[in-house]
């Protein structure tokens, strides 16, 4: 096959993953080919309410792994060259009973551990002081004020074409087909619908097709699709100022954003009239009035669900210059996956501790469980289909 590009790295996804590690590789001067099955932001990153979520991010190393990569979207979103809407005034998480705070108590607990984190728990009468539209069914909330959002679409095409005026190439529509090795084993090249592209370092930031391109150097990393729909309103005039979980206004078009569902479902983009119901019922109660408001579209996206809800993250040591970057808060965690990943290639080290987030801590289970929400699935990790039941809609637990 034909060799159409020599580079020093090859990032396979061009979601907000993979073109966050694009753009820190060639913020740093390092020689970089970004390929995508299609185009750029075309899956994932596009079908989100867009969050950069800090709360909710347990156990505490998880917190500073978020916390990490908020301030790093503080810091290089004034380099790209549009306002991708990135705002931090800080997010409340709603709750609607008294368990429900608890949860959030608990939760709170341990992210204070986190130095300079301060989530702090208020009553339903502080919420609406600060949020007077909340309805009067909420109790409480858990606020952080390093929570924040951003438009997702702007924000992915911007990093691209950062990316790409530090001399990064991209190759959309191109399929990645095999990753070659040389004789010691290390990642030597991509095999790609339009050829093959030689390299010293292959990213596997894939999304949902990690799994997938993970097997093609025997590694086994159980990610498989989470089905979530969210729901788009009309403009309407300025009700929140700030993302309230999944709910969220739009700082410059004054659409909400609203979703809460987890689904296993394989590769189904199916929309439902029960996820509709359920994320509008909830919406209403927490801000009611949303009420009359009409829905605009509903999309869905498949988010990359692993088994313990932390992120694949770091080398591969058996395979060398092979590195996994998959986990199913993409959007709060580019950054910080792109300082991280570009800091392994360029330096061989990272200040942060990846040991919880090692790509091949499931290789030797027989069989994982994968819970979201109240849904669980139960997927082999072992037998002559794997990977496939990856991207199947796999058996209930």
């Amino acid at each position: 096959m034909k060799v159409i590009d020599e580079t020093q790295t090859v990032v396979i996804g061009a979601g907000a993953v993979g073109t966050a590690i694009a753009y820190f590789l060639a913020r740093r001067g390092a020689d970089v080919v970004l390929v995508d099955r299609g185009p750029v932001c075309g899956e994932t990153s596009a079908a989100t309410v867009a969050l950069v979520w800090v709360q909710s991010k347990a156990p505490a190393h998880y917190t500073r792994l978020s916390l990490l990569s908020s301030n790093l979207y503080a810091a290089i979103s004034p380099e790209l060259d549009e306002d991708v809407e990135f705002r931090r005034p800080g997010g409340i998480q709603l709750a609607l009973n008294d368990q429900e705070v608890e949860v959030l108590v608990r939760r709170a607990e341990v992210q204070n551990q986190v130095e300079g984190l301060n989530v702090q728990i208020l009553d339903g009468d502080a919420v609406r002081r600060v949020e007077p539209a909340v309805g009067p069914d909420v109790v409480g909330g858990s606020y952080c004020p390093w929570d924040g959002h951003v438009h997702s679409l702007a924000y992915v095409h911007a990093l691209a074409r950062g990316a790409r005026r530090r001399g990064a190439r991209i190759r959309t529509f191109t399929a990645v087909t095999d990753i070659l090795r040389d004789g010691g084993g290390a990642a030597s090249g991509v095999v790609t619908s339009a050829g093959v592209i030689r390299t010293r370092n292959v990213v596997d930031a894939a999304g949902v097709s990690s799994g997938l391109i993970a097997h093609m150097v025997g590694v086994k990393v159980p990610i498989v699709p989470c089905r979530g729909e969210v729901v788009v309103s009309e403009p309407l005039p300025p009700l929140v100022s700030r993302p309230l979980h999944l709910i969220r206004q739009s700082p410059t078009t004054g659409i909400f954003l609203f979703g809460e569902t987890h689904a296993f479902t394989g590769l189904d983009r199916t929309s439902t009239p029960q996820a509709i119901r359920h994320n509008a019922q909830r919406a209403i109660k927490l801000i009611p009035a949303l009420r009359h408001a009409q829905a605009l579209r509903v999309f869905v996206g498949l988010r990359p669900w692993p088994p313990d809800g932390l992120p694949f993250l770091g080398p591969v040591p058996r395979v060398p210059g092979f590195y996994v970057a998959v986990g199913h808060s993409g959007i709060t965690l580019s950054p910080g996956y792109g300082k991280i990943v570009s800091d392994l290639i360029l330096d061989g080290r990272t200040d942060v501790d990846l040991s919880p987030y090692d790509p091949c801590r499931y290789e030797d289970r027989d069989e994982v469980t994968i819970k979201a929400g109240t849904h669980a699935v139960t997927i082999p990790m072992k037998g002559p289909r794997w990977p496939e039941v990856l991207v199947e809609k796999p058996a209930a637990a």
